[in-house]
């Protein structure tokens, strides 16, 4: 595993988020936009809180805290780990996840603690994640079993995808004025 570039890019979007976040008016943040689709405050909720529950994943591989798994990647987990990227169509959030993370419109404030505590996760688990025994995984429910590896590496492309989400946002206010 290439952990430094995963480290490097993931810090990276980490900071773009936090100088986004920083720069969004008060007043813009949980509105739709007219376009429809997701709000800023709903853009963090959901890429925050996913990650965050990823790094408990992760940690489980780590602590061998599953049972050992020789099943792997879905089709679709292939796809995703090989080209490092979401398909080029919109995905919509898996039923099972749905349910666990539920997108709202948190505050400034909570998005900056969310971005905070990830941060303070992924820095704990980058060392161990090298070490991790590839045999531990957790199913992702469309990708299949991942390990911790390649949900670190997960957790790279669905920041950078949601980045993108970011930009259409900005767009979409932007035309408006």
């Amino acid at each position: 595993m290439k952990l430094v570039l995963e480290r490097t890019t993931i810090n990276k979007a980490l900071s773009d988020y936090n100088e986004r976040l920083a720069q969004i008016p008060d007043n813009r943040f949980k509105v739709t936009p007219s376009s429809g689709g997701w709000s800023y405050a709903e853009v963090y909720a959901h890429i925050l809180k996913t990650s965050i529950g990823i790094t408990e994943a992760i940690n489980q591989c780590v602590k061998k805290q599953l049972p050992a798994s020789k099943k792997g990647l879905s089709i679709i987990g292939m796809l995703m780990l090989g080209f490092e990227r979401f398909p080029p169509f919109k995905v919509k959030q898996p039923k099972e996840i749905g349910g666990r993370f539920i997108v709202d419109k948190i505050s400034k404030l909570e998005a900056f603690t969310l971005l905070d505590k990830l941060k303070t996760n992924l820095n704990d688990l980058a060392e161990k994640v090298v070490a991790a025994d590839p045999q531990y995984r957790f199913k992702h429910p469309r990708m299949g079993m991942l390990n911790a590896q390649q949900w670190y590496k997960f957790i790279r492309i669905h920041m950078l995808h949601h980045l993108k989400q970011l930009d259409r946002i900005d767009k979409d206010f932007s035309s408006v004025r």
